[in-house]
């Protein structure tokens, strides 16, 4: 029952603040923005904040179960997973929204006509966001048997990068890419990803090599094979996005660069 009544306040969370962001830029921005951009703005606010709200979960759970990292136990372990479950369902919605709002054009071609456009442009972030509270939330409040709340804090910790690239994603929408804060942010952006969700999953063997007393490479024999099959699942669309960043900054540097250095020669 208190999964249910978390599952319900997650449901009801998420979506009011969105609608108080989109109150707050309507009616306090300085400058008029268009619908399109308070949108896209309103799901970057949401999205961070369910970031920061992560991490601060998992850095409490990490840090409380250090004794027995595979029998340790806290609370917030499954509270959160079911209050942050109907967050990937919100933001399927939210994200339609501010597609909609970006390519008006689509709209007058029907709903279903809107909806394929959203899913066609989007697929992988979609499928991701199924994925967490199908198959990854049901996971942690079911099929554990109580065992393993400090490597699920550690992957709460996963969203460390989501308040830099939703910052970004707001510089954008405020036409300041040209700024040495965007090209700033696009670096830490980078680097989080990199380390909260790409070494992150090493680090989980690595620590359960640790606490078991064997090599790392006897890990995924020693372990179910649906937590090495969930890493992998849950690994490879990072792998993939992390490329995609990784060649953006690059472009990034490259463009400041041929911009900063005329200046310096100047000076």
């Amino acid at each position: 029952m208190e999964m249910i009544v978390i599952f319900v306040c997650g449901s009801t969370f998420f979506p009011s603040i969105f609608l108080l962001s989109k109150r707050i830029l309507v009616l306090f921005t300085v400058c008029r923005l268009e619908n399109n951009a308070i949108y896209a703005i309103s799901v970057s606010c949401v999205s961070a904040l369910q970031a920061v709200l992560s991490c601060l979960v998992g850095a409490t759970i990490v840090i409380h179960c250090q004794n027995d990292i595979m029998k340790d136990r806290h609370w917030l372990t499954n509270a959160y997973a079911a209050f942050a479950m109907p967050y990937f369902y919100y933001d399927i919605w939210a994200m339609c929204q501010a597609h909609l709002q970006q390519h008006p054009e689509v709209q007058k071609k029907g709903r279903v006509f809107a909806m394929k456009h959203f899913f066609y442009q989007n697929q992988l972030i979609v499928l991701h966001h199924l994925f967490c509270p199908l198959v990854l939330a049901p996971a942690i409040l079911f099929f554990r048997h109580g065992i393993g709340d400090f490597f699920v804090g550690v992957l709460y910790l996963i969203e460390l990068s989501t308040p830099f690239l939703s910052a970004r994603n707001i510089m954008k929408q405020l036409n300041m890419k040209d700024s040495k804060a965007y090209l700033i942010v696009g670096l830490l952006m980078v680097s989080t990803f990199f380390v909260c969700r790409i070494l992150i999953f090493p680090f989980l063997y690595w620590k359960y090599s640790q606490h078991a007393g064997i090599p790392v490479g006897q890990v995924p024999w020693s372990i179910p094979m649906k937590c090495t099959a969930g890493c992998l699942v849950v690994l490879a669309p990072q792998v993939y996005w992390f490329g995609l960043m990784f060649q953006n900054c690059l472009c990034q540097l490259h463009t400041s660069t041929v911009h900063i250095f005329p200046m310096l020669i100047r000076r």
